[in-house]
Formats: C-alpha cells, structure tokens, sequence
C-alpha cells in the first residue's frame, strides 16, 4: 500500500515561494553580456629588420682600392700613437727608436711606412658605415695634429719672446757669469803715474779720455794676431753695450833679430837672444809715466783699466777679456 501512495504522491510547490524562472536581478551580467563587453588584443610580436653593411670594414679584408691606395698622414704624423687606436703595436718601437743615437732615421721611415699602410689597417681594424665615415675619421687624426702643432708654436713662442725679453732688460751681471773666476782683484794705478805723465808721452789720454780702456801689448806674431782678432770680434758682438764706455787698445809690436829680420813666431823671439823690442820712453826721463807703466804691467795677460778712478784688472786668456769687461761694466758704472 505505500508503495502505490508512493507512486501517487507528487510535490507539490510550496505556496508563497517564486519561482526560479520569475527571479531575476537587474544586476546580474551575464556570460554573454561579458564576453560582449570584453575585447581580448592579440599582442604583436616586434619585427626586426636586418640592414646588410655596403662594405667589408672591420672584418680583416682588404679595403677598397680607394682606400688603400691613399696616403693616410693621420699615421704618419701620430704614428705610435695612432698605432695604439688601431692596435699595430709594431708602431710603438717608434717611441725608443726616438731616444737612441740616429734612431730618429729608423724611427721616420716607420712613420712613413705606417702612413702608406695606415687605411688598409684602419680599414680592416674599425667598422665604418661607408668610405666617406672612414675618411672623416682619417681626417680627424690631421685636424688634431694641426691644433696641436699651432698650439706648441704658440707657447714656443710666447716663451721663446718672454726669455729674449728678460734677456734684452737684464743687467750685464746676469749675462756673464762672475768676473772673479778670471780676473786678479782690483788693483790700484800708482799716484806717480798721474804725476810723472805728460800729454807728449805715448797713451796720456788713457788718463783724461773718461772711458775704461782694455789694453794689451804683446809681440807681433801669428798667435797674437789671432787673439787681437778674437777679441775684436767678442768686442763686436757686445758693441751696443761697450761701444760708449770702453776703448779697445791693442799693441802689437814687430820684434826684430839682429839682421833687422822680423820675427813672427814665439818661438823664435825666445831662441833669438838679439831678438830686440820695445821700450817706453817719457818725457821727463823717468819710468813712471802712463806708457812706462803700461808696458811694463800689461805685457803678460790683459789690462782693463779705469783711470778716472785709479783702478785696473789683469785679465788671463783671450775668451775672458770682454767677459770681463762687461762685468765691470756693471761694477763701475
């Protein structure tokens, strides 16, 4: 009997409750209204392009017959340094080469050999997008040899001018090293010389002419003729500068033998004992005038005499004479 009330039974809704079709809930979206409203974009994969070089630059080959024939004066002028950028350290033997006795004749022909293979190595060490790059590149190293060069110019002359002008305004004391390592030390012209001098003897003047006067007296012979044109020339040279306080006084004298033979070599005046000379003579008999005294003090080394002042220097060796005179220039004046 259940079994058949089982068969006959049937739910029945449950009053009150809607049903599952009438509920719906304005906000509700759907699976369709999604998929409506949402845009999926597929991303895109970048594309590359690939751009073939035009030339064979930096891969080790031969250049361009209008590359490679070129001179490349960047190499040549920089050599060493610019076998540094392009890796030929073959290059750099130029830098020793420099320092060593007739190095420098290596050291040229290396320069001229890198500037004729300079573009084929540069060509075949560097990539470059064409030959005009290249060339830019090569023309570079010149420029800046170039800049570097005027500069040097500039600064060589901007001292070379700064070390002739300090020159030009310098003392006498800072052109001839000190007089002291050439010449004895100040002596005094005795008073007698003044006393016993009249304007009849031989070189009064050298004792009211107002100028230092650099005298000398030695027998005529090859050497001595020598030195007389030594120091004239030295004299030349400091002109501008001695010209208003000094006088140059050489004297040479012929020594004759007894047959009235002149001799012109120091040898034979020291052989020849009638080998005869020169004497002073003054006019009052003695042997203390200006003439007397020169002779007699200045016939070994050289004489530099101030008369105004009383004093004079003996100087030894030719080369030492204007020295001399210069620094006591300087100390007179």
């Amino acid at each position: 009997m259940d079994s058949e009330n089982d068969k006959n039974f049937e739910p029945k809704e449950a009053s009150g409750l809607p049903n599952q079709e009438d509920y719906h809930d304005p906000n509700e979206v759907t699976l369709d209204d999604f998929f409506d409203k949402v845009t999926v974009k597929k991303k895109e994969t970048p594309k590359i392009f690939l751009i073939p070089r035009d030339n064979n630059s930096g891969t080790g080959e031969e250049a361009p017959d209008s590359i490679a024939h070129k001179y490349n004066w960047g190499a040549f002028l920089f050599n060493w340094i610019w076998g540094i950028k392009y890796k030929k350290w073959s290059l750099l033997v130029i830098l020793p080469l420099i320092f060593i006795p007739y190095g420098f004749i290596a050291a040229f022909v290396m320069a001229l050999w890198a500037g004729a293979k300079g573009n084929q190595w540069a060509w075949e060490e560097v990539i470059y997008k064409n030959e005009e790059d290249f060339h830019k590149a090569q023309r570079a190293w010149v420029k800046w040899w170039i800049s570097l060069a005027s500069v040097l110019v500039l600064v060589l002359g901007i001292v070379s001018g700064f070390i002739i002008s300090k020159k030009t305004n310098a003392s006498v004391e800072d052109i001839i090293p000190s007089y002291s390592l050439w010449a004895s030390k100040e002596l005094t012209i005795p008073q007698e010389v003044y006393d016993d001098t009249r304007t009849s003897d031989k070189y009064s003047n050298f004792l009211t002419t107002g100028k230092y006067i650099i005298y000398w007296i030695k027998p005529q012979t090859d050497i001595s003729v020598k030195n007389k044109e030594y120091i004239e020339d030295s004299f030349e040279k400091y002109k501008d500068v001695l010209a208003d306080k000094f006088m140059l006084y050489p004297d040479l004298y012929e020594v004759k033998d007894a047959s009235g033979n002149v001799l012109t070599t120091k040898e034979d005046i020291k052989n020849d004992s009638t080998a005869q000379g020169v004497t002073a003579s003054c006019e009052l008999g003695k042997d203390t005038c200006i003439t007397a005294w020169l002779y007699k003090t200045c016939d070994k080394g050289f004489c530099i005499i101030n008369a105004n002042d009383k004093k004079y220097y003996k100087v030894r060796g030719k080369e030492n004479v204007v020295k001399s005179a210069l620094k006591l220039l300087n100390k007179w004046k």
